[in-house]
């Protein structure tokens, strides 16, 4: 009897041994996981839907879309000038209220051009040689020759002079406007350019009628 107490008594032993080692695997197993599964978090943080959203995406686009927009800016930019000394300097009202359309007009679609350039990773500006193409003199004229003589004119002489030169500019845009329809790729830059070409061509007739009327 003896002899079996102590069989009892070491198996026992054996047991509680064995439910020990059990007990202390798990804890390890679970430090482990919980170590693993904070890198997962970490790594899709950041790329969040929110932060995805925010990257621009690029359309369709060729080099003659890229052109297009970046002297289509330039082109722009100096129908704003002109129209910017209009209130001070034109003795028409017909004259003041055409410039003004013409700045809510274009500088919207400045920043537009502007956009698409950055989504495409092309740059803001074309070489210089890019300024000799069809549709960027005035009558012959650069827009800084044309800005400076404007602003040493007031009243009637303004009126005819912006006029005569705003009509030149539109027809230059007209030329960049249909050429970028012919060749470009971008459906959204095709889309402005006939915009450009129907507003503009209307406005043509309209400078023409108040030119006449001077």
């Amino acid at each position: 009897m003896k002899t079996m107490s102590l069989a009892v008594v070491a198996v026992a032993a054996l047991a509680l041994a064995g439910c020990g080692s059990n007990t202390a695997e798990p804890s390890a197993t679970t430090t482990t996981t919980t170590t693993t599964t904070s890198t997962p978090a970490a790594s899709s943080s950041a790329s969040s839907p929110e932060m995805m959203s925010a990257q621009p995406v690029a359309g369709p686009h060729n080099g003659d879309d890229a052109m297009f927009a970046q002297m289509m800016i330039v082109h722009h930019q100096g129908a704003l000038d002109m129209s910017k000394l209009a209130p001070t300097r034109a003795d028409s009202d017909e004259v003041k209220a055409l410039a003004t359309r013409i700045e809510k007009a274009q500088q919207p679609e400045i920043d537009q051009m502007t956009s698409w350039l950055r989504s495409w990773n092309e740059p803001l500006e074309a070489g210089h040689g890019a300024h000799d193409m069809p549709g960027m003199d005035i009558n012959g004229q650069t827009q800084e020759e044309v800005n400076k003589k404007l602003a040493a004119l007031k009243g009637t002489d303004f009126d005819r002079y912006y006029l005569e030169s705003m009509i030149a500019h539109h027809e230059g845009a007209l030329v960049m406007a249909k050429d970028e329809i012919a060749k470009g790729e971008s459906p959204d830059a095709k889309k402005l350019s006939e915009e450009i070409v129907s507003s503009q061509a209307t406005e043509i007739a309209e400078m023409k009628k108040m030119l006449a009327a001077l």
